[in-house]
């Protein structure tokens, strides 16, 4: 990666488990000029290194970061310079790093996830320490222990279902939550901090960083670190005033929008601003919430209804922590689906019971 931008060029990360056909189909449709694996790795370990550094524009295509894409056809996100400047402005809060050199970083996504490109500029930027976890270890969860414990690693990145587990790590002080959301996360241990980092594979940097300290049941993505703005937009592109839900749209003028995808960019990408499909609203404090996709939101009756604000009620009521809620159907005919994912044996006569006795809170009852 640092040998490719010092040249002033763009790489995409591929991992080395990746079927044939997948890698063969991303080397093509990037137009990739060079491939740099083991046996290249040799013959660059031969080669004289050079000094200095190729003057690059912050509109130069930097990285590419392939996703799975709705059909299962990798569909590649292309960004250029400006981006990594962005990539660590979001890692800061009023420029103070949100870690600092002391300590010391577990890598366990894969390489290819465009949070693999954040940590190392976390890494490089701050100067932390950091380990990159085989997946031999990741999948094993006494071996991973052991691990962190004896690299001494405090810091690591994960989605929130597996921070249920992490928080059980004692060596483990710094956790940076995100890829889903991370309601019923939090910690009140002023050793321990639980960030929540919204991004994704169009911005490549932090969009909003929130700290989760306090419980909330629907947990806030928090604030912009970067001059890089948020706008709430309605269905006509228009902004909505503060506290209204509407699609979650980020500022970034450093991404290309999808490779050889025309039609898919101009709708993802418009004057400047990345639109989400998240349904999100601006809180009173100034943070973000985000309460589901535009393409979940169930109608019941001619009202519109979150799956996030369900999920959120019915937790209320019935102690559930993992829960989500589904709709089937259209029009009269629509239904939901609530699944839980507790460790519990739960009786769901039980349930059913509590939810009923709930009615005054679960005020979507009253759409049925």
């Amino acid at each position: 990666m640092l040998g490719v931008w010092k040249a002033g060029a763009a790489f995409v990360l591929l991992e080395e488990g990746y079927p044939a056909e997948r890698t063969a189909f991303i080397q093509k449709d990037c137009g990739a000029k060079l491939i740099l694996d083991r046996a290249a790795w040799e013959k660059v370990l031969q080669c004289e290194p050079l000094d200095g550094f190729a003057e690059v524009n912050e509109h130069d295509a930097a990285f590419a970061v392939y996703t799975s894409g709705a059909t299962g056809t990798p569909k590649g996100v292309l960004h250029e310079y400006g981006n990594l400047d962005l990539i660590s402005q979001s890692l800061r809060c009023n420029e103070k790093p949100l870690a600092s050199p002391r300590n010391h970083f577990a890598m366990i996504a894969p390489l290819n996830f465009v949070a693999a490109v954040q940590a190392f500029i976390c890494v490089l930027d701050i100067g932390l320490n950091m380990s990159i976890v085989p997946y031999s270890i990741v999948k094993n969860p006494p071996a991973l222990v052991r691990a962190f414990t004896e690299a001494g690693v405090d810091t690591v990145f994960c989605a929130p279902s597996i921070y249920r587990l992490f928080r059980k790590i004692p060596v483990l002080k710094i956790f940076f939550v995100g890829s889903e959301p991370a309601n019923g996360i939090w910690s009140d241990d002023p050793e321990i901090k639980v960030i929540n980092s919204y991004n994704m594979s169009e911005t490549a940097f932090s969009a909003a960083i929130g700290f989760l300290d306090k419980p909330n049941e629907i947990a806030p993505v928090g604030k912009p670190l970067t001059e890089m703005k948020i706008t709430i937009r309605d269905e006509e592109g228009n902004p909505v005033p503060d506290g209204e839900a509407g699609e979650l749209c980020v500022e970034d003028p450093f991404v290309r929008g999808y490779i050889n995808h025309p039609e898919q960019t101009e709708k993802a990408f418009v004057n400047g601003e990345f639109h989400t499909r998240d349904l999100a609203r601006k809180l009173p404090d100034g943070q973000y919430e985000v309460i589901g996709r535009i393409d979940d939101m169930i109608k019941i009756s001619g009202n519109r209804v979150e799956p996030a604000e369900i999920e959120a009620a019915v937790r209320r009521v019935s102690g559930l922590e993992q829960v989500v809620a589904r709709s089937f159907g259209e029009g009269e005919d629509t239904a939901i689906c609530l699944y839980y994912a507790d460790p519990v044996d739960l009786n769901l006569e039980e349930l059913r019971e509590k939810l009923i006795a709930g009615i005054d809170e679960l005020s979507f009852f009253d759409m049925l």
